[in-house]
């Protein structure tokens, strides 16, 4: 309905204006729906394929039955407590699958070796999952006491994370009862005692690589700590040499440019030139721009900007295949960083794609304290080049210390008292001409201009004058 109402509205519009829509959420939501419904299939089939290789198409049909029957029942649960499907939900069923058959390849293989003992079904059944309910609670325990602690994460993090684990830890407790109650009830009707045949030998290869690689390990038990010692050792240092990153990236096909500069006038002749830069891209579809105050909040992942004088904000649509110079937005974010940084001079670039959440703070901040303002400009600019030698590092501000003078105006009460002023109005006409104010507001369309009163004082001698 919506899409059809701008469609309609579009037909409208004089020629050489379009309506591009900046962001549409359900799009992506079907889309990542689509996704989950085509990997749970891919899970359910792969699933099969690896029982049949290790028991049989009986054991395969009753061990996949556990994961869709778990999948769903989370989503009643979600329903009675009000969780909705996003992207965070969605995630975490997709981190869940491979744990929702670990339950149920556990009971129903106790239930098969009981079966094979000689024992009748029921009785099969019954002692098969009885023996192994403690080792399958505990483990699922376990994993739950794991992913529990997301809940406590605090302040943004927590709104962001909450949906996570709380879809993993139903989806691992309705599989826990999925398998001491579904589980055994299916292996009682699909199940039956294997038949060994007599030219048969071993255990099938699988058993009997486990046999050879357990007795080598008995037999080569130094080796075999050195080795473990070794891989927590390498892990440890390999695992300092990971990169970091606060916010993972969302890996969407918009490019933000954040601009910073001294004044109105001045961010509309940087964001025109900007303009300039990705007219000349082929990768850009279209951008939406704004001067002295940011675009609106397209997405749940980029943080409010407010207004000011000194503000430009960029959005940028961007299609990839169109160019063939980049593989991911990222490569052309640092593209437009070092273009922008290069070819556009008076102000601060910031570009970078959208992430799955908002930063409400700078990811590094420095500050400096010092007595000596010549020491502390020095400073900050030595620490400016220290960071902006490390590779990666982008939108770097310093915000240095300019000298100012105050100036004490001795007034003469007497003359003031002649010329029929007070202090207050003889104070508020010396700040209109040292500092100017606002007197009015230019409007044109929608838009609002601050119309400012200014001298042309500036120098401490018209001061006096």
């Amino acid at each position: 309905m919506l899409t059809k109402t701008i469609d309609d509205y579009s037909k409208t519009l004089p020629e050489g204006i379009t309506a591009n829509t900046v962001y549409f959420q359900p799009t992506d939501v079907n889309t990542s729906v689509n996704g989950f419904i085509v990997n749970l299939i891919e899970s359910i089939v792969l699933v099969i394929l690896v029982i049949m290789v290790g028991m049989n198409l009986r054991n395969a049909f009753v061990i996949s039955f556990a994961m869709p029957l778990a999948i769903l029942g989370n989503f009643i649960v979600m329903k009675l407590f009000g969780l909705d499907i996003h992207f965070v939900s969605l995630a975490g069923l997709v981190v869940v699958l491979g744990m929702l058959v670990d339950n149920a390849v556990v009971v129903s293989d106790s239930i098969q070796t009981q079966l094979d003992a000689g024992l009748d079904k029921r009785n099969a059944v019954i002692e098969g999952t009885s023996s192994v309910i403690v080792p399958v609670f505990v483990s699922m325990l376990t994993t739950v006491a794991a992913f529990a602690s997301l809940l406590t994460l605090p302040g943004a993090y927590h709104q962001l994370a909450f949906t996570f684990p709380s879809v993993i830890i139903t989806c691992l407790v309705l599989s826990f009862l999925v398998s001491i109650v579904i589980t055994p009830l299916m292996c009682y009707f699909f199940l039956k005692k294997k038949e060994h045949k007599k030219n048969e030998k071993g255990d099938g290869k699988l058993i009997d690589t486990y046999n050879k690689v357990s007795a080598w390990t008995f037999n080569h038990k130094l080796i075999t700590f050195v080795s473990s010692f070794a891989i927590i050792v390498v892990g440890l240092l390999l695992a300092t040499q990971l990169g970091f990153e606060v916010v993972p990236k969302a890996y969407k096909d918009v490019i933000t440019i954040t601009v910073n500069d001294s004044s109105l006038s001045k961010t509309r002749e940087v964001i025109d030139n900007v303009e300039k830069v990705l007219d000349e891209q082929p990768e850009t579809k279209y951008y939406l721009a704004g001067v002295g105050k940011a675009i609106p909040r397209y997405d749940y992942s980029i943080r409010p900007l407010g207004q000011g004088n000194a503000l430009g904000d960029f959005s940028v649509k961007i299609d990839l295949k169109k160019g063939g110079r980049f593989k991911t937005t990222s490569e052309m974010v640092d593209y437009l960083q070092d273009e922008l940084s290069s070819r556009v001079g008076g102000a601060t670039f910031m570009v970078d794609e959208l992430g799955i959440m908002s930063l409400t703070a700078k990811p590094i901040e420095v500050k400096l304290y010092s007595d000596n303002l010549d020491d502390l400009n020095s400073a900050a600019q030595q620490v400016n080049d220290m960071l902006a030698s490390i590779p990666g590092t982008k939108g770097i501000i310093n915000d240095n210390e300019v000298n100012t003078y105050n100036y004490y105006v001795d007034m003469d009460t007497l003359k003031l008292n002649t010329l029929g002023l007070t202090k207050a109005e003889a104070q508020n006409e010396l700040s209109y001409a040292l500092l100017g104010r606002t007197v009015s507001q230019f409007k044109n369309g929608n838009k609002e201009y601050n119309i400012v009163l200014d001298s042309d004082i500036d120098s401490r001698e018209q001061i006096q004058d």
